[in-house]
This record gives structure tokens, C-alpha cells and sequence, in this order.
């Protein structure tokens, strides 16, 4: 009985150990995957704002950006809010409401590049405006400032 509860104990903190690990790599992982939203953002708003002439670009950082905003919430598991994280405990405390922040992201994207392929860069701002607000938003009340 001793050997299974002492095999148990050492199971469970290799378990947490490696728990721990993994919550290190989703958000390492949700955390470039953001900066390439970002990064995509600020190009795009380079393009539409400061009128970079790169507007062929324009279609491809609409798209990553739809991609990117696919599924938010996968990359918020339970139990990854590890101390790296810029998480605020709301991300798992008000679920719904982060959900329905991170779908209204994604819908926004989905428009914005929905307008951008319609060829007019001008028509596209509304949407990008949108875009920018539904980050806002979900930023706002789920991240911490830096």
C-alpha cells in the first residue's frame, strides 16, 4: 500500500511539473500568435492610415488576421494562467463573456477582410475600425496593461 501511495505522490508531481510546463508553452504560444495579430493590425493600418504603398499587401494581412482570430479561447485552457501570461484571472472567471468578446474579434476580422476584397481600400476602414475596437474591447476587460 506504501509503494502505490508513494508512486501516486511521485506521478502527481510529475504531472504538476509537467502541467506547469505546458502552461509555459500555451502561452508562449498565444503570445506570438498575438503579436502576429498585432503585427498584422499595425501593417494593415500602415496601409489603410499612413498610406504605405503596399496595398497589395493588404488582402494577405486581412486574411492572417481572420486565420489568427479563428479560435481565441483554445489558447486560454484552463490552468495556463502562469505567471508569464498577460491574462487577467477574468479570461477564466467571466468565460462567456470573454468567448463572446474574443467571436466578436473574430467576425470583425472575417468582415474587414470580407472588404478588402472587394478591392477598395477606402470602403475596408469602417470595417477596420470595427476591427480595432473588438481588440479594444476584449483587451480592455481580459488583459493586463502594460
Amino acid at each position: 500500500m506504501m509503494r502505490i501511495a508513494l508512486a501516486a505522490g511521485i506521478a502527481l508531481i510529475f504531472a504538476t511539473s509537467v502541467y506547469a510546463e505546458d502552461a509555459e508553452v500555451y502561452v508562449d504560444y498565444r503570445q506570438g500568435l498575438m503579436s502576429a495579430v498585432g503585427g498584422n493590425t499595425a501593417a494593415s493600418a500602415a496601409i489603410l492610415i499612413d498610406g504605405a504603398p503596399f496595398e497589395a499587401n493588404l488582402e494577405e494581412h486581412a486574411r492572417a488576421i481572420e486565420r489568427l482570430t479563428e479560435d481565441i479561447p483554445a489558447l486560454f485552457p484552463e490552468g495556463t494562467d502562469h505567471e508569464d501570461s498577460d491574462a487577467k484571472p477574468e479570461v477564466w472567471d467571466d468565460r462567456s463573456t470573454f468567448e463572446e468578446r474574443a467571436e466578436a474579434s473574430h467576425r470583425a476580422a472575417t468582415a474587414f477582410r470580407e472588404a478588402v476584397e472587394e478591392g477598395d481600400p477606402a470602403q475596408a476602414m469602417p470595417y477596420f475600425r470595427e476591427l480595432g475596437g473588438s481588440c479594444s474591447n476584449c483587451h480592455d476587460d481580459f488583459r493586463v496593461e502594460e
